[in-house]
């Protein structure tokens, strides 16, 4: 009960900051078109928008079944929906580094070194940031605002070789697990930490590889297609491409702030950028919220529903933690 009730005064405390913050940017750019995009948006997209949402989310919660078999980690199906959705909940934390609780399940629960379970939130985090890199990339090519033209395709084209070689170095991994071992809850594990640069290239090479990030760019397509709609929906068609290097330039601003959930660096970089393309500052706020409520806190929801629905499963009665397969079959991560 503990649990539940920090979660839901965490989340509670993070959506007050985003109600006041939205509250004092519509004043200041613009309260009565701000009103008027909320006003406009016809709720009958909302469920179009939501199915785009829960599509990502499922294709996500695939790369981790994905990445559960190739490190021969046997979780019953029940527990692991459970434990992927319920951690949705804590995407309001700095740099989702809340999403390090899997792991942490995972040793406490099923005696799966910290180091593997790790691994997978790291794996999950690099699939993002390189598809979400490849996406930007790829919608700079129709980019019509502020450094259009050549400067952007030249700057598209270095993003794309330099993601594309990224998934052959170990730099970008050393430099999550670098990051991962200054979190506050890892900070007496740093040794278990840096061992999951032993569990990477199981994740990080070769078809799993290939396959995990198709599933990323498919996920993260969804989020921009959602971006591009609501625009439409509010009458200004602004393009697929614009949308999707919008979005995925406004989710990298986010995760760089290093705020909960991207909170405020997102949803400035939209309202910057959809200016850009003659947007009225405070149609482009409303904007920015809709997306984040089809997205970001519509996740929240979802893990706050199933944290509290799925107490039983994640949180067992009896004695302590199981492997119903033994630790010996995990495997060592070589």
């Amino acid at each position: 009960m503990d649990r539940a009730r920090n979660m839901f005064t965490r989340v509670l405390l993070w959506l007050t900051a985003g109600c006041l913050v939205y509250a004092m940017a519509g004043m200041l750019l613009g309260w009565r078109d701000f009103q008027l995009g909320l006003s406009r948006f016809p709720l009958t997209s909302l469920p179009l928008l939501a199915g785009l949402s829960l599509l990502n989310y499922l294709l996500r919660f695939g790369r981790w079944s994905l990445y559960l078999r190739h490190l021969s980690l046997n979780i019953p199906a029940r527990e692991s929906w459970a434990l992927y959705f319920a951690t949705f909940a804590m995407v309001v934390t700095p740099g989702k580094l809340g999403e390090v609780y899997k792991a942490i399940h995972l040793r406490d629960q099923r005696n799966i070194p910290l180091a593997a379970g790790l691994s997978l939130v790291i794996a999950e985090r690099l699939a993002d940031i390189l598809a979400v890199l490849l996406l930007m990339a790829i919608g700079l090519f129709w980019w019509d605002g502020l450094f259009s033209g050549l400067p952007a395709q030249i700057a598209a084209t270095l993003i794309i070789l330099l993601s594309l070689a990224s998934l052959r170095s170990g730099r970008l991994q050393r430099a999550l697990v670098n990051r991962l071992s200054r979190a506050p809850k890892l900070r007496d594990h740093a040794d278990n930490v840096r061992d999951a640069l032993n569990w990477l290239p199981r994740l990080t090479s070769g078809p799993p590889a290939a396959l995990s990030l198709l599933l990323s760019l498919l996920a993260w397509g969804c989020e921009c297609i959602s971006l591009w709609l609501i625009c439409e929906r509010l009458g200004y068609d602004i393009g697929l491409g614009p949308a999707v290097f919008i979005y995925t330039a406004a989710t990298l601003a986010g995760s760089i702030a290093f705020l909960p959930g991207g909170l405020g660096g997102t949803e400035a970089t939209l309202v910057i950028l959809l200016t850009g393309l003659a947007v009225p500052r405070g149609i482009s706020l409303s904007v920015a919220l809709l997306v984040r409520l089809v997205t970001l806190w519509l996740a929240v929801a979802i893990g706050l529903a199933v944290f509290v629905g799925a107490r039983r499963i994640l949180f067992p009665p009896g004695p302590g933690p199981t492997n119903e397969k033994g630790p010996s079959r995990v495997g060592t991560g070589q």
